[in-house]
């Protein structure tokens, strides 16, 4: 089973580009897009990308607050050594990561 990065889990607790049943007010990006003409089409008007951000940073900031706590002090660039270092702090807790 391959674990989700940091940006794949902020994009699924993001939920995506503001959709309404009456698309005038939908985001144009959205599945079904928007029918407002006056939207200006292909850019996002819902900050879902700014949430996706968001979601990231603190992602990363909690990861590392728990390594860090755990006594692992792991800023591993690639994603293979973070998960490694986030194996190790778990089995250091006596817990599953």
């Amino acid at each position: 089973m391959r674990l989700m990065t940091h940006n794949e889990q902020a994009r699924a607790l993001a939920g995506g580009h503001y959709y309404c049943d009456d698309g005038w007010y939908s985001c144009p990006l959205a599945p079904d897009g928007c029918w407002n003409d006056a939207v200006e089409s292909g850019r996002c008007n819902c900050a879902y990308e700014q949430r996706v951000i968001a979601i990231a940073v603190a992602l990363r900031e909690a990861e590392a607050r728990g390594l860090e706590e755990a006594g692992m002090n792991c800023s591993a660039s690639d994603y293979e050594m973070r998960e490694w270092c986030r194996c190790q702090a778990a089995a250091r807790r006596g817990g599953t990561p």
